[in-house]
């Protein structure tokens, strides 16, 4: 059975050589997508900011989602967990 890449898993990181973004290609994914899975470190607010455009849209159209993040060295700040929690469409699990 062939499997698709464009549903395979991907790392997405900032490759400024590329001109690659990841909030550009979150954007990207997140538009494109029927439900969504992020695991990431960490969530600073100014990337939280960045994608809020993308939050709303993904609220807006009732996609669903889990953001996976950990508690890795104290990078979570709660006012971005208050924000994530806004998003009745986003489960946010913490390990």
């Amino acid at each position: 059975m062939e499997t698709l890449q464009e549903f395979q898993p991907r790392l997405v990181y900032n490759n400024y050589k590329e001109r690659i973004k990841v909030s550009h290609e979150l954007e990207l994914l997140f538009k494109n997508c029927d439900s969504f899975e992020l695991s990431v470190a960490f969530i600073a607010d100014s990337g939280l900011a960045a994608l809020k455009e993308c939050f709303d849209y993904l609220r807006d159209h009732h996609i669903p989602g889990k953001i996976i993040t950990s508690t890795y060295l104290g990078f979570n700040a709660p006012s971005m967990f208050k924000k994530l929690l806004k998003y009745e469409n986003i489960e946010v699990k913490i390990f």
